[in-house]
């Protein structure tokens, strides 16, 4: 299709594809790629294509509407609810969607849509119509839509003068106001943009996307209780938005306000029953508030909804702890274990439970009861190997942990090896067990603790400061600075330099 005339230019355009499907992606591709789109991006899934519109300027997106993750519905309400580039063209290609569901995503702002199997010219014809009426806007929405483009660039001063150009031009547009105080904010004048976004949050009482942004404001400068007003009054306007209602619900968490914090979550619940946030949230919040019987209510639905999900068993058992009920903890992971057997972590946390009360023979029963259903389980093996290095059974962990290696090389497993092959007393081992580690995507900060405490047990001081310093700089924690003071106590300019151990230089 010949390019002369149109109002853009497809070369320097960028087209979202969102498709679960290969075949419906790469037939998309080859379309606009004979249109002469410069680039296409494929998305196989909601999320990955949100987290490419929060970080890339896109042209055009062109979505399925049924996608398991994250749909094409949500996807427009994303795109719609932008401060910046909230009017990208989308336009919608499903074969599943009933006229109730293109009614819907037209009200949620979709451009058009196309019915699968379609045909080449059908989807080139409505891409021409969508993009042509984009880039053909009156002056008012013309100044609005290059200051966002400039916006988006980080080019705020320039952005800044569209949009003042803008509001000349319509002295009552809440969109051109709204869009001067977000650049005059990002310029670091706060006050003079809060005062802009409240006076048009009076003169425009519906524009919702002000009290979302004098929220965001007030958040970003640590003010909760004017963050959790704005909040309260963005919502009112629409409350359908999950993230903002869990975010209201965790800030009034975090002033003591549990009632308050409930209904909001409960709210996001309304929209989406399986919210794993809203579920753990509301159950924290009856927790904190004293009632744990609902708290509980809650962390069984979010393990029901989510049953890979560890940390609701987990704060189940914390509840039962602060009311000092282990038969209730037992029972309650008894009973997972019975209508789920083949749930691993439900053995683990028991295992755990039982170790925190000092009970090593019950922990380890507990985990060889899952190995006896399935032997070849990492994360049982890992944690029966722990069992019995606290048992004092080193050499029968060193064991079991060679054999987790077998049969999965990670780098948490060689970790766990090095760890107990260090606690049976041999730190030449461990060291050549972590270099190992180290040669993976590895969680750094407790592979150099690990490492350092290596280096110590050999003498080597210097290099396990060096270790411990470059923990600490990747983010270690408490561990890392009590062995730091420790070996520094140890007089680190001491050196064992043993012969033949070939220490490697560690980045």
């Amino acid at each position: 299709m010949a390019n002369v005339g149109l109002p853009y230019n497809p070369k320097t355009m960028r087209v979202m594809i969102i498709d679960e499907h290969d075949p419906m992606r790469k037939a998309l591709r080859r379309i606009m790629s004979e249109l002469g789109f410069g680039t296409v991006i494929e998305c196989m899934d909601g999320s990955e294509a949100i987290k490419y519109l929060a970080k890339t300027q896109i042209d055009l997106v062109i979505t399925d509407l049924t996608m398991r993750k994250i749909d094409g519905f949500t996807i427009l309400k994303k795109i719609r609810s932008k401060d910046l580039g909230s009017d990208i063209p989308v336009i919608i290609v499903t074969g599943e969607a009933s006229k109730e569901d293109i009614v819907k995503a037209a009200n949620l702002g979709a451009d058009e849509y196309v019915l699968k199997p379609f045909q080449r010219n059908d989807i080139a014809a409505k891409v021409l119509s969508v993009l042509t009426k984009h880039h053909s806007p009156p002056p008012l929405l013309k100044l609005l839509r290059e200051g966002d483009r400039l916006a988006l660039q980080g080019h705020h001063q320039d952005a800044l003068k569209q949009y003042e150009a803008a509001e000349r031009l319509d002295p009552k547009s809440p969109r051109a106001k709204f869009s001067k105080a977000l650049m005059i904010n990002a310029l670091g004048h706060v006050h003079e943009a809060l005062q802009i976004l409240e006076n048009s949050s009076q003169e425009n009482p519906t524009y919702n996307k002000n009290f979302a942004a004098i929220a965001d404001i007030h958040l970003h400068q640590n003010n909760v209780r004017e963050g959790i007003e704005a909040l309260k009054n963005e919502l009112n306007l629409n409350s359908r938005q999950i993230e903002r209602q869990i975010l209201l619900a965790d800030l009034l968490v975090s002033q003591s306000r549990f009632d308050d914090a409930i209904k909001h979550y409960r709210s996001a619940l309304l929209e989406n029953p399986k919210q794993k946030e809203a579920l753990l949230g509301a159950g924290k919040a009856y927790e904190q508030s004293g009632n744990s019987e609902k708290a509980l209510y809650y962390y069984r639905r979010a393990r029901r909804q989510h049953p890979k999900l560890t940390q609701a068993l987990q704060l189940m058992i914390e509840v039962y702890d602060k009311d000092k009920n282990l038969k209730g903890a037992i029972f309650e992971l008894l009973d997972e274990i019975h209508k789920n057997p083949t749930r691993h972590d439900t053995r683990i946390v028991l295992a755990e439970l039982h170790e925190k009360n000092n009970d090593l023979d019950s922990a380890l029963k507990t985990i060889e009861e899952g190995l006896s259903r399935d032997n070849k389980a990492t994360e049982l093996l890992n944690s029966k190997a722990k069992l019995l290095v606290k048992s004092g059974k080193i050499p029968e962990a060193c064991e079991i942990m060679r054999h987790v290696i077998e049969i999965d090389n990670c780098e948490s497993n060689i970790l766990t090896l090095a760890e107990t092959i260090l606690a049976d007393g041999r730190p030449v081992e461990a060291y050549q067990a972590l270099i190992g580690a180290l040669e993976k995507p590895v969680d750094r900060q407790k592979v150099l603790a690990c490492l350092a405490e290596t280096m110590k047990r050999l003498g080597y001081f210097a290099q396990a400061i060096t270790m411990l310093e470059l923990a600490l700089k990747t983010g270690g924690g408490l561990p890392a600075k009590v062995l730091l003071e420790d070996i520094s106590i140890m007089k680190p300019g001491v050196f064992n330099r043993r012969a033949g151990l070939g220490l490697k230089k560690i980045g």
